[in-house]
C-alpha cells in the first residue's frame, strides 16, 4: 500500500452544488435548456467572485458518468441517491462568514432559483477540506473528476480516500485532488474533487477492469464505500 503524501488541509469553506439537468448520457451533447442554464449559472458565480473572501468559483458540465454498481451500494438502496449529476458549481470561501455572505446574496439566490426551476433534482452542501494532496486549478481546461462516496461513517471514508490518494498518486501522478467533507445534509459522506491534465490517464483507471481500477474498487469494498465518479469540464 503506497502511503499518501498530503499536504494541510485546506482552511476553506466551500459551497458544492450539483444538479441533474438533463435526462440524456452525459456523453452526449447537452442540451440547449442545458447550455442556456449553465451560462445563466457563470453570470451568477462571477458575480459571487467579486465578494470579500470569495477565493473561487468554477461551473463544470459533465462528460461522463461512471458505473458505480457496487455492492455496498446495493445493500444501500434507499439510503442514498446515486450521484448522477450533469452540471456541478464549486464555490471556496476563505472562512465561515464569507459562506454565510454567499448564501445570503441575491446572486446565490438566484442561482438557487434557477436550478431548483430548471433540473430534476440539486444537491446542495458546504463542506470543509478533510484532506488534500494538493489544490485543484480550475484557472484552465482539463478534466474535472467529483467523485462522490458514501459509507456508514465519515472515519471509513477518509480511510478509502488516503489508500486511493496513494495509490492514484504512486500509480497516475496525481498531484492534486481535495477531499470535501459535507457539514451540512447531504447525501454523501466525502466529496472528492481532482483535476487531470488528459482524459485517457482518468478514464484507464475509471473503466479498465484490471490493474489500477481493480486495486481502487477492492480498496472501496474493503472499508464499505460506494464511490460514485462523474467526470466534468469547465462549462
Amino acid at each position: 500500500m503506497n502511503a499518501p503524501k498530503l499536504m494541510d488541509p485546506s482552511t476553506s469553506v466551500f459551497i458544492h452544488i450539483a444538479a441533474e439537468v438533463d435526462a440524456r448520457p452525459a456523453f452526449l451533447p447537452s442540451s440547449t435548456h442545458k447550455k442556456h442554464l449553465a451560462r445563466r449559472c457563470k453570470l451568477r458565480c462571477r458575480e459571487l467572485a467579486e465578494l470579500p473572501g470569495v477565493l473561487d468559483t468554477a461551473v463544470f458540465d459533465a462528460l461522463f458518468v461512471a458505473p458505480s454498481r457496487s455492492a455496498f451500494l446495493e445493500d444501500s438502496e434507499g439510503c442514498v441517491r446515486v450521484a448522477r449529476y450533469d452540471l456541478a458549481i464549486l464555490i471556496e470561501c476563505a472562512d465561515d462568514e464569507t459562506a454565510e455572505q454567499v448564501m445570503r446574496d441575491p446572486a446565490f439566490a438566484m442561482l438557487r432559483h434557477m436550478l431548483d426551476a430548471n433540473a430534476r433534482f440539486s444537491h446542495v452542501v458546504t463542506a470543509t477540506n478533510a484532506r488534500r494532496i494538493g489544490p485543484v486549478d480550475h484557472t484552465r481546461p482539463g478534466f474535472f473528476l467529483f467523485s462522490y462516496l458514501f459509507a456508514d461513517s465519515v472515519d471509513s471514508t477518509v480511510a478509502a480516500w488516503k489508500v486511493a490518494a496513494g495509490t492514484l498518486q504512486a500509480a497516475a501522478g496525481l498531484d492534486n485532488a481535495v477531499a470535501l467533507r459535507p457539514r451540512s445534509r447531504s447525501q454523501y459522506t466525502l466529496i472528492s474533487h481532482s483535476r487531470w491534465e488528459r482524459l485517457g490517464d482518468l478514464l484507464r483507471w475509471l473503466l479498465w477492469p484490471a490493474g489500477l481500477r481493480r486495486r481502487l474498487l477492492d480498496t472501496f469494498a474493503a472499508h464499505r464505500v460506494a464511490a460514485m465518479p462523474i467526470v466534468y469540464r469547465l462549462a
